[in-house]
């Protein structure tokens, strides 16, 4: 803290020349609250310089009140006080040191030979203004919206402030306060401490050194105001408006007795350092003006440096001229910052330096505008694995826009903050705005410079060949918890599923089933439209099955119904999926010396088959041995009974089979009607007309060849043909 506090006044010492002597979150100024209770004590008259030298500002910290942490200890510098008198300057009645006591008083301004010396200690050399600096949490703290406060504490003969004091609120600073904020905020607080406050608008001197008011209470919009009236300050005002009659500058009117009356009107100056609240978030956004150097210089104690004002210019109304100062905020026709919440809710603020939301605040007269929202300064890096869409650095302006984002979706105008570059034309001189947009591709938060390139997909999106999809496309797959696609084998599939091998669709007139590719659909499958992919259709099937045993000993034909029930036991426990099961023979093979088993399995197709095949599971690791006493029975393997029953038929129609020979892989299969061929759903009339249809054709074809072969000549005999058979050999 003590570090910046000792930079501001070096700035503040290249602002002012004088003998003796310049949201969101928002810090809120109660100044006056403090200075009132502690007014100014003038000593007797001190030696008048003849020239302007630059003020010496020094800090006096009040180390037994100073305990901040070392990220909030900076903020000023200068030179030093000469005369000071026994004082109460600070908070909690804080006394001045003894040694800080000194003071020369003059009986003629312009003569050393008047003046005498009465002091308690050396003084604090080479100073024209101390600033006694604290961090105390006091009442003025409370409530957690003000973050310093300031007031002067001693001025000299000719009414100048030569002591003030400064204090920080330790908790409503926080930890890591930012920098620009505390710069801001001090350098307000101090301009309080140097004269900035209604308690010395009616005593500041003109050229002669005589005693005026620099306020006076006008009327404007039906409402008395007080205005700043001193020359220099109107003069700057009415260039600034673009308003040569204006009458005065207002000053703020609204907030309790510590923002009235020392602050300039938060409507027409904003973003001024002196204005009564300071938006914490964005302290690099406040402009130490020529409005207040004006008026700090039209108080007779300082010579302004007006080429010192701060690199972030004064915008904030502008040229908008007079209409803009004396309406109120409220008619859009004159004042264009104006915005309606139930309208528009966001958008850019002022200077499209940031994203905004439509609000109001304070001292904004019951009017809505837009104020920066939280964390969305275009100009403040940002550091994201995204580099998609807006763009935060200090070349990023902000736009409204009703561009896409990577789901698709739009808004209308939405505030984006972009790179953006001036460029102006060597021969016309005209300037364009350049936006520059990295728009990447759709479903992607990270590409190359190259937009089509995706580095990164939104989450839950697929990634294949550097583009991005909500699953991945035809001919690719992604492994289980991946997000990432790989191409299917494409000799055999042209689609599948978790593994390159495993397809769903099949290339040429292939269909798939299970993983692999077949002619057409097993029996209690069917190819649904919009598939190539076999799936069940409702049928109910029976599936035979034998399963050979080795039989240490002979398998007495009375043993054969233990067998049965501990097979059955056996496999409906473990191996059946819904599926049931039917044993057919079970016995000695009388072709072997084996003992078998034939049984069948009833259901769906994916029933029948997931049931054998954990039957087929269990027999290689022998949990489908069969025991007698003294009898080890073991399985030894299992065999197919080609012969497949259909045990019932759903009532909706069954869908084709196997591809039609027209149908190419990658057209839909809703393009083509599946044919049906269950015969067997032939009704008798059906079956007789066919039969009717089929006679006469026969009869007419018999009937044709009959009148062809009557009207042809007899063919001679051939006597080449005798000869080739004459010329054969036989062996």
């Amino acid at each position: 803290m003590k570090s910046v506090i000792k930079l501001l006044l070096i700035v503040l010492l290249a602002i002012f020349q004088e003998v003796t002597a310049t949201s969101s979150p928002h810090h809120h100024c109660i100044h006056d609250k403090i200075s009132k209770a502690n007014l100014p004590v003038s000593p007797q008259r001190k030696l008048r310089s003849v020239k302007h030298s630059p003020i010496r500002i020094v800090p006096y910290f009040v180390n037994e009140h100073f305990k901040l942490n070392q990220n909030t200890q900076k903020l000023i510098k200068n030179h030093v006080i000469k005369e000071i008198r026994n004082l109460i300057c600070g908070p909690n009645r804080y006394t001045i040191p003894k040694e800080h006591e000194y003071a020369i008083y003059c009986t003629n301004a312009f003569s050393e030979d008047s003046c005498s010396t009465y002091a308690n200690g050396p003084g604090v050399p080479n100073a024209d203004f101390v600033l006694y600096v604290f961090a105390v949490d006091t009442t003025e703290c409370s409530g957690g919206r003000t973050l310093a406060y300031s007031t002067s504490c001693i001025t000299n003969d000719d009414g100048r402030p030569i002591a003030g004091f400064v204090n920080f609120c330790e908790k409503n600073l926080g930890q890591n306060p930012d920098y620009y904020a505390i710069k801001s905020i001090t350098t307000h607080e101090i301009l309080h401490s140097l004269g900035f406050s209604n308690n010395f608008f009616k005593h500041f001197r003109n050229s002669q050194g005589k005693t005026y008011s620099a306020v006076e209470n006008l009327k404007i919009n039906n409402k008395i105001r007080p205005v700043i009236t001193s020359p220099t300050a109107l003069q700057v005002a009415r260039r600034y408006f673009n308003c040569p009659n204006l009458q005065g500058i207002l000053l703020e009117d609204e907030g309790s007795s510590g923002s009235a009356g020392s602050h300039w009107e938060m409507t027409i100056l904003k973003t001024e350092i002196m204005a009564p609240a300071i938006d914490t978030r964005r302290g690099r956004d406040v402009s130490i003006s020529e409005f207040t150097l004006a008026l700090l210089q039209d108080s007779g104690w300082y010579l302004a440096n007006f080429s010192a004002i701060s690199s972030y210019k004064l915008l904030w109304g502008k040229g908008l001229g007079c209409n803009f100062v004396n309406k109120p905020c409220s008619n859009a026709a004159t004042y264009p910052y104006l915005c309606n919440p139930n309208i528009t809710k966001v958008g850019c603020n002022f200077d499209y330096q940031a994203a905004a939301a439509c609000s109001s605040s304070a001292f904004s007269n019951g009017c809505h505008i837009m104020e920066p929202a939280m964390a969305n300064d275009c100009w403040q890096p940002k550091t994201s694995a995204k580099n998609c869409g807006p763009y935060y650095g200090i070349s990023s302006q902000c736009f409204i826009g009703t561009i896409q984002d990577s789901l698709h979706i739009s808004y209308n105008n939405r505030p984006y903050c972009f790179k953006s570059q001036c460029q102006i034309n060597s021969i016309s001189g005209k300037a364009t705005l350049k936006v520059i947009v990295n728009i990447c591709s759709s479903y992607c938060i990270k590409c190359s410079d190259n937009s089509s390139k995706c580095q990164e997909c939104l989450p839950n999106f697929y990634k294949y060949n550097q583009k991005c999809y909500q699953q991945c496309p035809m001919g690719a797959f992604s492994k289980l918890n991946s997000y990432h696609c790989q191409d299917c084998n494409r000799t055999r599939c042209t689609s599948c599923r978790n593994t390159a091998n495993y397809c769903t669709a099949c290339t040429g007139p292939l269909v798939a089933n299970d993983g692999t590719c077949v002619n057409q659909c097993p029996l209690g499958r069917s190819i649904p439209p919009h598939s190539d992919e076999c799936t069940d259709n409702g049928v109910i099937i029976k599936r035979s099955y034998k399963i050979l045993y080795f039989s240490e000993n002979q398998v007495e034909q009375s043993d054969t119904s233990t067998l049965k029930k501990k097979f059955k036991t056996l496999i409906s426990s473990q191996a059946l999926v819904a599926s049931t099961i039917e044993l057919l023979f079970v016995g000695n093979d009388t072709d072997t010396d084996y003992f078998v088993m034939e049984f069948s399995l009833q259901g769906s197709y994916t029933q029948v088959m997931t049931s054998y095949t954990n039957i087929l599971l269990k027999l290689n690791h022998h949990k489908v041995d069969l025991s007698l006493p003294g009898n080890h029975i073991s399985a030894l393997n299992i065999t197919v009974i080609e012969k497949i029953d259909i045990i019932s038929s759903p009532s909706a129609p069954i869908f084709a089979t196997s591809k039609p020979a027209t149908t190419i892989p990658s057209v839909s299969p809703a393009t083509t009607k599946p044919q049906n061929n269950n015969l067997l759903s032939l009704t008798l009339l059906q079956w007789i007309l066919i039969g009717i249809g089929s006679a006469i054709a026969i009869g007419i074809s018999m009937l044709m060849v009959w009148c062809f072969c009557s009207k042809r000549p007899p063919r001679p005999p051939s006597r080449n043909a005798e000869l080739l058979m004459n010329d054969v050999e036989y062996e």
